[in-house]
């Protein structure tokens, strides 16, 4: 849909890329075009700014290109976009198709269904195995799922006994994951 005719204007912040470890915000006044067809007002496309973003493409690839070397939470930190910003799908193939990816044959990664997908699109059969705190948190969720129906069985004490040793059964669970992961090193070696 091509048109000329500007509806009006918005101003909008954009999270730019630091300079000299400072954060830097560009303010963006914003074209907003009416259709000529139809009652819709849609914005202008700008190249250096995906969709519904609120931070430039090369602050996004920046965050990528770091989280090769640590996680994407910790590269989102240190370039100053949180996580969630980086964790689309579109982001994710954008980054695959910049990089080497024929020798890529195991991905450790958040169990989205559109991150699986993405990440099968782009490398030839990965090994698609769960980050640690997306499986911690199922596992978590199953624990309390299992003690809330458990409780339902108790007397008040020892629901209460129950409820106040939540944090006792999480270390066992972290306690036990430890020890599974060292018998993982130990097979994969």
């Amino acid at each position: 849909m091509k048109t000329q005719r500007i509806h009006g204007y918005r101003w909008q912040g954009i999270q730019g890329v630091r300079i000299a470890n400072k954060k830097v915000e560009l303010q963006l006044k914003k074209r907003r075009y009416r259709c000529l067809a139809c009652p819709h007002t849609l914005f202008e496309k700008l190249s250096f700014i995906d969709r519904y973003q609120h931070h430039t493409v090369i602050l996004a690839q920046e965050a990528l290109s770091l989280s090769s070397e640590m996680c994407l939470t910790h590269a989102g930190r240190l370039v100053g976009v949180s996580a969630n910003r980086l964790r689309r799908a579109e982001t994710l193939e954008k980054y695959f198709k910049q990089c080497d990816t024929a020798n890529v044959q195991i991905v450790v990664m958040d169990l989205s269904k559109a991150f699986k997908e993405s990440v099968r699109r782009q490398l030839v059969d990965p090994l698609i195995i769960a980050d640690r705190f997306y499986f911690m948190r199922q596992a978590y969720w199953v624990f309390g799922q299992v003690r809330r129906e458990v409780k339902h069985d108790l007397y008040q004490e020892q629901r209460i006994r129950l409820k106040r040793n939540k944090e006792f059964y999480g270390s066992l669970l972290s306690r036990s994951m430890k020890q599974d992961k060292k018998e993982w090193r130990k097979k994969l070696n």
